[in-house]
Protein backbone atom coordinates (compact mmCIF):
# COMPACT_ATOMS: atom_id res chain seq x y z
CA UNK A 1 0.00 0.00 0.00
CA UNK A 2 1.51 3.50 -0.85
CA UNK A 3 1.01 6.69 1.23
CA UNK A 4 -0.44 9.79 -0.26
CA UNK A 5 1.65 12.49 0.23
CA UNK A 6 -0.01 16.30 0.98
CA UNK A 7 -0.05 18.56 -2.67
CA UNK A 8 2.52 20.74 -0.64
CA UNK A 9 5.21 20.57 0.02
CA UNK A 10 6.52 20.76 3.79
CA UNK A 11 9.32 22.20 5.97
CA UNK A 12 11.01 20.27 8.76
CA UNK A 13 13.35 22.86 11.00
CA UNK A 14 15.42 21.50 12.93
CA UNK A 15 17.17 23.77 16.07
CA UNK A 16 19.53 23.09 18.61
CA UNK A 17 23.03 23.35 19.45
CA UNK A 18 26.57 22.22 18.60
CA UNK A 19 25.46 18.76 17.88
CA UNK A 20 22.53 20.08 15.43
CA UNK A 21 24.67 22.76 13.85
CA UNK A 22 27.56 20.15 12.94
CA UNK A 23 29.19 22.48 10.42
CA UNK A 24 25.86 23.84 8.57
CA UNK A 25 27.68 27.03 7.52
CA UNK A 26 30.60 25.83 5.95
CA UNK A 27 28.01 23.36 3.79
CA UNK A 28 26.51 24.40 0.48
CA UNK A 29 23.15 23.69 0.85
CA UNK A 30 23.44 24.92 4.97
CA UNK A 31 22.54 21.66 6.40
CA UNK A 32 25.27 20.14 7.76
CA UNK A 33 27.65 16.99 7.45
CA UNK A 34 26.00 15.18 10.89
CA UNK A 35 22.58 14.08 11.91
CA UNK A 36 20.12 16.68 9.84
CA UNK A 37 20.95 15.69 6.24
CA UNK A 38 20.23 11.76 7.08
CA UNK A 39 16.62 12.72 7.41
CA UNK A 40 16.77 15.80 5.00
CA UNK A 41 17.65 13.32 2.11
CA UNK A 42 14.81 10.80 3.55
CA UNK A 43 12.53 13.99 3.40
CA UNK A 44 13.36 15.00 0.16
CA UNK A 45 12.52 11.74 -1.41
CA UNK A 46 9.67 10.65 -0.18
CA UNK A 47 8.04 14.70 -0.95
CA UNK A 48 9.26 16.18 -3.99
CA UNK A 49 10.21 20.16 -3.36
CA UNK A 50 10.38 19.75 0.59
CA UNK A 51 12.72 21.76 2.51
CA UNK A 52 14.57 20.80 5.73
CA UNK A 53 15.88 23.50 7.45
CA UNK A 54 19.04 23.79 9.97
CA UNK A 55 19.52 26.58 12.75
CA UNK A 56 21.28 24.68 15.03
CA UNK A 57 24.08 26.99 16.52
CA UNK A 58 27.32 25.36 18.54
CA UNK A 59 26.98 26.56 22.43
CA UNK A 60 23.26 27.11 22.26
CA UNK A 61 21.63 26.29 25.61
CA UNK A 62 17.52 25.86 26.26
CA UNK A 63 17.59 28.97 27.31
CA UNK A 64 18.66 30.44 24.13
CA UNK A 65 16.24 28.12 22.21
CA UNK A 66 12.97 30.49 23.51
CA UNK A 67 14.36 33.14 22.57
CA UNK A 68 15.88 32.53 19.48
CA UNK A 69 12.44 31.01 18.21
CA UNK A 70 10.83 34.14 17.08
CA UNK A 71 13.46 34.90 14.35
CA UNK A 72 14.80 30.79 14.11
CA UNK A 73 10.88 29.68 13.48
CA UNK A 74 8.09 32.03 13.59
CA UNK A 75 9.73 34.68 11.23
CA UNK A 76 10.41 32.12 8.59
CA UNK A 77 7.06 31.16 8.53
CA UNK A 78 5.82 34.45 8.17
CA UNK A 79 8.15 35.02 5.53
CA UNK A 80 6.97 32.51 3.21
Amino acid sequence: MTATLPSTARTRLFNGDSITDCGRREEPDGLDHGFVDLPAEEHGAREGGATVLNRGTSGRKAADLGARFGPDCLDLARSS
